[in-house]
């Protein structure tokens, strides 16, 4: 109790926001973000809700933390994916390449072999039109 024998309350204000208070005699320190109104730790810098800083952090000229470059990180992201797009489709078409080349030579050599019939399998000349064992149309 004070001496007048009643106890008071103390308003603590920060940037016109009631952001604690304090009881005489019972020692009792709430301290509230001048932000969100959350319940705040009084030794600390920022609200750890919304990050604003606390009176204590402005009194103690606490630097603000680095704010992320959003729009430098979203281009130098981008910029990765175009190189990564670019390499996958690089390798992409070189794998295609490699694919044709293979069918190519299989085709040659198909061709070299003559035609093979669907229905008896016989392996005929490459200028006929139908198989000389079963008749067959070829292809």
């Amino acid at each position: 109790m004070s001496s007048s024998g009643l106890n008071y309350t103390k308003i603590l204000l920060f940037n016109d926001n009631i952001i604690g208070t304090r009881k005489k005699d019972t020692e009792i320190m709430i301290v509230f973000c001048s932000n969100c109104g959350d319940a705040i730790p009084e030794d600390v810098n920022f609200c750890q809700k919304c990050g604003v800083q606390t009176m204590k952090g402005a009194e103690e000229k606490v630097p603000f933390p680095r704010q992320r470059n959003w729009e430098k990180e979203f281009e130098s992201a981008i910029e990765t994916i175009g190189e990564e797009m670019e390499k996958a489709f690089s390798i992409a078409g070189s794998e295609l390449k490699k694919a044709l080349h293979r069918t190519k030579e299989k085709l040659n050599a198909t061709e070299k072999k003559g035609l093979i019939c669907t229905k008896c399998g016989e392996t005929n000349r490459n200028d006929t039109n139908y198989c000389y064992k079963c008749g067959t149309k070829l292809n």
